[in-house]
């Protein structure tokens, strides 16, 4: 369905294209990268390779990337706010003392 809309916007150079053909073919992308997934995609959907534009490509590639990396740090983020916004949840690493178990300590130096 998507490769008829795609061919289209590429041959009429519509706007957002490229972000288009990266989220629908992302995999493809990362695994021939942007030159041999140009060539692909031409016979793919059936169009001139040079309507496929290259630095556009790229450029989609690396907004994805960015994205991606935003919301892998904004994830990470979220879940340490998580664990630290509630004490009651962490668990106690401090060892409370006792009487039984406190040793005396003398609290006179001697000069």
């Amino acid at each position: 369905m998507y490769e008829q809309f795609i061919k289209e916007w590429l041959l009429s150079n519509q706007s957002r294209v490229y972000s288009v053909i990266v989220e629908k073919y992302y995999q493809q992308l990362l695994e021939l990268k942007p030159t041999l997934f140009r060539k692909w995609l031409a016979k793919e959907i059936d169009i001139p390779e040079e309507k496929i534009n290259l630095s556009s490509l790229n450029s989609a590639l690396v907004r994805k990337r960015k994205k991606e990396q935003k919301n892998i740090q904004k994830g990470n983020d979220n879940f340490n706010q998580m664990n630290h916004s509630d004490p009651a949840k962490q668990e106690e690493h401090f060892t409370f003392s006792s009487a039984e178990t406190s040793t005396a300590k003398s609290r006179t130096k001697e000069l």
